[in-house]
């Protein structure tokens, strides 16, 4: 994936997301929000230098500084270049908050400069859903899945690496394993003739190796319930008459 035009994200930097760094010579621009398990960029901007000497390092400690949750990422600048956006990826962490640290020199001045920022772990939901909760013998049973990833909750197209249903009593009826995913996918299988009755599971184990998403349903031997409604009309109605009086008998 190409990175994103610096020129284009000096002109968005103004917008809340981005935490900026501008003081005269230079200008550094980061999203304020780093995502474990995803990249972030960190790009900066030289105005009217000539300074062959550009480059900054970036890090993140944890808020005390006693702890590197990011290592020294060094940025150079070539020379006769103005501006350039670096890719530092971000290690799963189980932390809220991070000190960001960038120093060096840019357009010829020292860069020495501490932000607070947010640390968000990676956003992984899973959906699993019956086309009803409550089936009979012989019948089909049919499910969709669905996951989301990230802080934008983009659907995910990685396989799943197992999913599987288990009876009441702790069986296994039917599995699957290394399930191609195209966002959202379909299952189904069919219940023997006496299958055991009551809450049956389906276990889907995300593609992002999360504990696996259980959806249940139930399984019984039921017959619907009959009614009888009837409709008693009058003996006789006039031409004359604005009201009938009907008898409904339901049972």
């Amino acid at each position: 994936m190409t990175a994103t035009s610096p020129s284009l994200l000096l002109k968005i930097s103004v917008i809340s997301v981005i935490t900026t760094l501008c003081f005269g010579n230079y200008v550094i621009t980061t999203p304020r929000k780093w995502t474990s398990g995803e990249t972030v960029q960190v790009c900066s901007f030289i105005l009217n230098s000539t300074s062959t000497e550009n480059s900054i390092t970036v890090a993140v400690t944890s808020v005390d500084g006693s702890e590197y949750l990011i290592p020294n990422r060094v940025i150079q600048i070539p020379e006769g270049k103005t501006e350039l956006c670096e890719k530092v990826f971000v290690p799963p962490l189980r932390r809220d908050k991070g000190l960001l640290e960038i120093t060096g020199s840019l357009g010829g001045k020292q860069v020495q400069y501490k932000k607070d920022i947010l640390l968000v772990y990676k956003v992984a939901k899973t959906f699993v859903q019956t086309d009803k909760f409550l089936y009979k013998p012989n019948q089909d049973v049919r499910f969709r899945i669905l996951t989301v990833v990230g802080p934008f909750l983009k659907i995910s197209t990685d396989k799943y690496p197992l999913i599987w249903v288990e009876t009441p009593s702790g069986s296994r009826i039917a599995q699957w394993r290394d399930v191609n995913n195209t966002g959202l996918i379909h299952q189904s299988f069919i219940l023997s003739d006496e299958p055991e009755e009551g809450t049956y599971k389906i276990h889907v184990n995300p593609p992002n190796g999360e504990a696996a998403e259980v959806r249940t349903f139930k399984v019984e031997e039921y017959v619907l319930p009959r009614f009888d409604v009837t409709l008693e009309p009058p003996n006789y109605i006039l031409g004359t008459d604005k009201k009938f009086k009907f008898t409904v008998c339901a049972r």
